[in-house]
């Protein structure tokens, strides 16, 4: 039992997780691409990912989103979205 519960919430922990994808920025620095969507993930995940990856402070170099669809379940809506965040650090 204690083994379920382990693993359920690793796979929650990864869940959360901001992925950051290192590109080379407009200016020919280095830059990140961050997802801010997915499961359990929101746009203050992204800026605290930010922090930690730019601790001396960042630029916002492209904020992307974009509506994927909409799931109707009787009168409830869900929304799917895609948010990237792209930065730079100063």
């Amino acid at each position: 039992m204690l083994r379920i519960i382990l693993v359920g919430f690793c796979l929650a922990l990864v869940g959360c997780a901001v992925p950051a994808t290192p590109v080379t920025g407009p200016d020919g620095h280095q830059a990140y691409v961050l997802k801010c969507s997915g499961y359990m993930r929101d746009r203050q995940d992204c800026l605290i990912k930010a922090g930690q990856l730019c601790p001396t402070g960042y630029s916002v170099v492209d904020d992307n989103s974009s509506t994927n669809g909409a799931i109707v379940t009787g009168s409830t809506v869900i929304i799917a979205k895609r948010e990237y965040l792209t930065i730079s650090c100063k």
